[in-house]
């Protein structure tokens, strides 16, 4: 018996997001949970190699994917990576977390769950009942 493998097609995501939205990695999620997302490059793979979009480590915030969320095919690319304060990144990233699992568990399809990034705020309050920080 195989394992169940789930897998998003670029072709099919790109014309939701006019190429907004590019996989880099075809594997989204792997027996019903986010596939472990890796850099697309490191300098010690490929000289030179920038991760973060350049964006060096910043007192008070954390370096921030978006608007999507990696683990829902995001690009790693320098015009996808921002300062985002520590509350509001943890806020978000417990956000991204239940979008990619409910992706790969079958409760939501891939634009459901791109479509709680359009206003991140709004679909926390709505999921969690709660304010982000």
């Amino acid at each position: 018996m195989s394992r169940a493998v789930r897998v998003l097609s670029v072709a099919a995501a790109l014309p939701l997001f006019s190429g907004s939205l590019a996989a880099q990695d075809a594997r989204l999620c792997v027996n019903g949970h986010p596939a472990k997302r890796a850099p697309d490059c490191t300098a010690a793979q490929v000289p030179g190699c920038i991760s973060y979009g350049g964006l060096a480590p910043r007192r008070g915030f954390q370096r921030d994917h978006g608007p999507y969320p990696l683990c829902l095919g995001q690009q790693d690319a320098a015009a996808h990576v921002h300062y985002q304060p520590i509350a509001q990144a943890r806020a978000k990233d417990r956000l991204e977390a239940y979008a990619c699992d409910s992706y790969c568990a079958g409760r939501l399809d891939l634009s459901q769950a791109l479509q709680l990034f359009d206003d991140w705020r709004a679909s926390y309050r709505q999921i969690f009942g709660e304010s982000p920080k």
